[in-house]
């Protein structure tokens, strides 16, 4: 089967998503969020042909972030792997700087401290998240969300 991700983070993706089908289409979304100002380093994934919630929302929630100045990124995971359901994000090196944020059309998002890895992982992750139909890419070590930083 093939799949597409719908993918968010500027305001006006809201009434028209960037829409993924392709691995040259997943280094397009890296490369545009690289070249955004800050406010704009974070996307909303999401697989178009899974089961929504019974409230009507996408049943997983996949988001990339990238810090152009360091060149690394982040991946975030919520949804359910391997029949648990959960919050998780890509382990990698503990970074340097004092906070790891990203924005998502101007609203912070907080990740943990050891969440960068490389932009290769984090395109490669997005492309495996697309080719696997939206499950959390299994390419990468994953780690718990932190209780402290979960937004609800």
């Amino acid at each position: 089967m093939t799949y597409s991700i719908e993918a968010y983070y500027r305001h006006e993706h809201d009434d028209e998503p960037v829409v993924l089908r392709a691995d040259d289409d997943v280094d397009r979304l890296v490369d545009a969020l690289l070249a955004e100002s800050f406010d704009h380093t974070l996307a909303a994934l999401y697989v178009t042909n899974r089961p929504a919630t019974e409230q009507g929302y996408p049943d997983h929630d996949f988001r990339v972030g990238v810090n152009p100045e360091r060149k690394v990124g982040g991946l975030k995971f919520a949804g359910t792997f391997n029949g648990v359901k959960g919050v998780w994000y890509a382990v990698g090196e503990a970074s340097q700087a004092t906070n790891v944020v990203y924005e998502y059309s101007g609203h912070p998002e907080d990740f943990p401290l050891d969440s960068e890895i490389s932009l290769d992982q984090v395109r490669e992750s997005v492309k495996r998240f697309l080719k696997d139909g939206g499950e959390r890419p299994d390419s990468i070590e994953w780690k718990a969300w932190p209780e402290e930083k979960r937004v609800l």
